[in-house]
């Protein structure tokens, strides 16, 4: 759908499984997605108008898409493999290659000049975080001491600093620098919020917000 919400149109359809996690390319002929349509969770490519489906991964467990700032690659999490790894296969197919280390990792979001990955890093001895690797891999990760929720983390358009949804501060985004240097509040908000993300620009903040409910219900006779 356009940015104001209109000429919403559906583009997967009695496909057999679940679709999910969308991610345009840059040049916005291809969406690259999280589908079970061929049984497993796998990765798939498809054109911009929701026609020809290709898949990129054939493992067991594949998800969280993200693609490169020049088209060519598609970051994902193996969920399959333990630790949980970031992988990239080229945008028309072929080898994947392992970019993260040995820790957990998943949920990649590339830098916009393409140099940097930052994702979910998981350890025994301090639990989840995030931390930014180079997007080619090696090298040790930089973590920083906080979880951004859902994996939510954002790249600032000058690749910098990353804009999160704390964990602890559900109502709260934060921006922290990349080099270093306290984090400081982006913005907030009076309800709880879900997900987020930012325009290319910077400019414009797309939020998913709302109050949560729950409720509890009495069972009788219950066998």
């Amino acid at each position: 759908m356009k940015a104001d919400g209109t000429g919403e149109r559906q583009l997967t359809a009695d496909t057999g499984g679940a679709n999910w996690r969308p991610r345009p390319t840059p040049d916005g002929r291809y969406i690259v997605f999280t589908s079970m349509r061929a049984g497993r969770q796998s990765v798939w490519r498809m054109d911009v108008d929701g026609s020809n489906p290709v898949r990129l991964t054939a493992g067991e467990r594949e998800g969280s898409p993200y693609v490169s700032p020049d088209g060519r690659w598609v970051y994902y999490t193996n969920y399959a493999v333990s630790p949980a790894a970031i992988e990239r296969v080229p945008i028309a197919g072929g080898a994947a290659t392992v970019i993260s280390g040995a820790y957990s990792a998943s949920d990649p979001v590339i830098s916009p000049d393409g140099r940097f990955v930052a994702y979910e890093h998981y350890d025994d001895a301090n639990g989840f975080r995030t931390a930014v690797i180079p997007a080619e891999g090696g090298g040790p990760p930089r973590v920083f001491d906080f979880h951004a929720y859902r994996g939510g983390a954002r790249w600032m358009p000058d690749s910098r600093s990353l804009v999160y949804i704390d964990d602890k501060y559900p109502g709260k985004l934060w921006r922290q620098p990349v080099a270093g240097g306290p984090r400081r509040l982006f913005a907030r908000d009076a309800e709880e919020l879900a997900y987020f993300d930012l325009s290319p620009d910077g400019r414009e903040l797309a939020l998913a917000r709302g109050k949560p409910y729950n409720d509890v219900v009495l069972l009788t006779n219950f066998h």
